[in-house]
């Protein structure tokens, strides 16, 4: 039994009202209109002729190509805005399973109806509603598709997936066996390989696993987990870690500070612990003294810290052994 479907009344009501505001269109309108549309599209190609050779036009075909552009696209707005109810009607019939929502179903059909009115030929003597109604009608559907899935796929293997599982249904009741992949590819002409893909993506869409699916827990309290709880945010972890390295760099360049004098402070940390290693030639001339003078300090420096009362929290911080750490001579 189909399920009377559930409408959201305060938008599908808006809609239907702002709908209902334009009136339908006659024969004799939707002509002059379909044939202000065409014209307007035809003088968009010519205006893009004109911008690429930009030879041979004067600005009089120009404004004339361009005032025939804005009567195209009004026509098309009136027409577009006159069949909005058409839309509806096709709609309403796509959302009695329940699986699509009203409005969803009518932004689905407005994208076939705008296809419709650009690819309407007036003069082949039809009504647009006939014309309109496949293109609204093909939207609707392939949005429905999509509409339900967790990955999309490609309308292409929409039409085949659902060709391959027709004539499998049908080879199944005549000859009361599993079709092969050459007699579908015969009845359907898709190619094996391509039933082959087909058959491996419908495959994979069964092992899908959604990560709002709720995990059996055994919690007497009544609530249910997620999956996507339990998975860890690897950018916040990064970020954390982050966060820890620099407060650790802090508190090392602060054991340094209070451990030595401001000039070998100034050395050591300028010499390991800067983004750019500064070499023991600028540091000298920065402080007017020898290279030569310039690692002893750092010699010195890095004797005291090993020394200090705060060298096990500094080996801590820096995961490494200070009494194993020389200051290398520059060559």
């Amino acid at each position: 039994m189909e399920k009377e479907p559930t409408y959201n009344v305060d938008y599908v009501s808006m809609y239907l009202n702002e709908a209902a505001r334009y009136e339908l269109l006659d024969r004799a309108q939707e002509f002059e209109l379909g044939v202000s549309i065409q014209e307007g599209l035809e003088a968009a190609s010519r205006l893009e002729a004109i911008d690429e050779a930009s030879q041979g036009f004067t600005d009089k075909d120009v404004l004339k190509l361009k005032t025939t552009i804005n009567s195209g696209k009004l026509a098309e707005k009136d027409m577009v805005q006159s069949n909005l109810r058409l839309v509806v009607s096709i709609a309403k019939r796509y959302t009695r399973q329940g699986d699509i929502e009203l409005l969803d179903a009518i932004q689905f059909g407005n994208e076939g109806l705008i296809t419709a009115v650009k690819k309407f030929d007036p003069y082949q003597g039809f009504k647009f509603s006939t014309y309109g109604t496949w293109w609204i009608k093909q939207a609707i559907s392939r949005g429905k598709m999509s509409y339900s899935e967790s990955i999309k796929i490609p309308s292409q293997r929409h039409d085949q997936i659902a060709a391959i599982k027709k004539a499998k249904s049908m080879l199944l009741q005549e000859g009361g066996q599993f079709a092969t992949r050459e007699q579908i590819s015969e009845l359907t002409n898709i190619s094996v390989d391509d039933i082959e893909k087909c058959e491996q993506l419908v495959k994979n869409f069964v092992n899908i696993l959604s990560l709002n699916d709720g995990l059996n827990d055994n919690d007497q309290s009544g609530t249910t987990t997620e999956r996507g709880f339990l998975i860890p945010d690897i950018k916040i972890e990064n970020q954390y870690d982050e966060i820890d390295e620099k407060i650790n760099h802090e508190r090392v360049k602060n054991i340094i500070r209070k451990s030595l004098d401001h000039r070998s402070a100034d050395i050591v940390l300028r010499r390991h612990f800067s983004v750019d290693t500064v070499s023991l030639l600028a540091l000298g001339t920065e402080y007017g003294l020898t290279r030569e003078r310039i690692r002893q300090i750092e010699f010195n420096a890095l004797s005291v810290l090993r020394h200090s009362k705060h060298v096990h929290e500094l080996a801590s911080l820096l995961q490494l052994e200070l009494n194993d750490q020389e200051p290398t001579p520059e060559s």
